[in-house]
């Protein structure tokens, strides 16, 4: 599949948990799932790979891409939690991490 493929899967997953593309973290968490599907080697150094490349792509600092996909993860997880672990394959009692969702989402882009 391509990057072009995996973006869009990434976005309508994140469509269907309720985000919407006017949050800055929509975008980032897209670019983050679709970087970790691709080369599922960056989820081992998140901070240090996977979050500055985001940050690079779209001018910001990785602190400030790695908040905003936070607080989208934060909206989500308070929205529907029951649709959150549907959706995302997760089974998690509490909010997982920023990394740990890109992880799982792209898990689910890769196996379709």
């Amino acid at each position: 599949m391509n990057n072009k493929s995996y973006m869009w899967m990434a976005s309508q997953y994140l469509i269907q948990l309720g985000a919407t593309p006017n949050y800055s973290g929509f975008h980032y968490a897209a670019y983050g799932i679709v970087l970790a599907a691709e080369n599922p080697s960056r989820l081992l150094s998140v901070t240090k790979e996977l979050y500055p490349e985001i940050g690079r792509h779209y001018h910001v600092s990785w602190c400030a891409a790695e908040r905003s996909i936070r607080f989208l993860l934060s909206i989500l997880w308070e929205r529907d939690q029951k649709l959150f672990r549907e959706i995302s394959g997760c089974s998690a009692v509490k909010k997982p991490s920023a990394g740990e969702f890109i992880a799982v989402m792209a898990f689910r882009v890769r196996s379709v």
